[in-house]
């Protein structure tokens, strides 16, 4: 089976398998196979008008996802139009935020005439902020670790979009500082 041949929705439900939080079996472990509605498989709420998934801090990317414009307007968007699952992609905001560019021009960004191409590259800080997730929390020596994660909701954040600026403008004033920013950790 090619995942590529595979219909929006199948193609997708491949990716949620693992990114849209947990669920309640259906069938045994391991007996899913691609091609099949996932949904026969294991209970993940997909519905994007589920109010489960209105909680900023769900794992359940492909649903917020859903909820996004960007796909609602979109017949062909899927998880890899955005992520390759044969590259290591992790971390790389610039390469990602390209993504964003081949549907959206650089100048429908509102940030865009204040900011000019020093904007370019955050499309993802901007517009799918980091947040920690209670329900995604790992076992440390330390104490329970929260990683963060890209809210896949796409959308105007503008309490996000005001700490990018404003790093973006610290760092014009201060040329030393050629070093990329690292993602606001946003609390709602």
């Amino acid at each position: 089976m090619n995942p590529g041949r595979l219909e929006r929705n199948r193609m997708n439900e491949l990716c949620a398998q693992c990114h849209s939080g947990a669920g309640e079996l259906r069938q045994p472990p391991f007996t899913y196979r691609p091609g099949q509605p996932l949904r026969n498989y294991v209970e993940i709420s997909l519905n994007d008008q589920d109010g489960a998934d209105d909680d900023p801090h769900s794992a359940n990317q492909l649903a917020r996802l859903m909820r996004s414009r960007c796909y609602q307007s979109s017949d062909a968007l899927t998880c890899t139009t955005c992520h390759d699952p044969h590259r290591h992609e992790r971390g790389r905001l610039e390469l990602l935020s390209s993504r964003c560019r081949q549907c959206h021009q650089s100048g429908d960004c509102g940030a865009h005439h204040r900011l000019s191409t020093a904007i370019e590259g955050r499309c993802v800080q901007c517009h799918m902020p980091s947040r920690r997730d209670a329900e995604v929390t790992a076992a440390g020596v330390a104490g329970p670790l929260m990683p963060l994660l890209r809210d896949h909701l796409v959308g105007i954040w503008p309490e996000v979009a005001a700490l990018i600026e404003r790093e973006i403008r610290m760092q014009s004033d201060d040329p030393v500082s050629a070093r990329p920013a690292t993602p606001p950790d946003v609390q709602p």
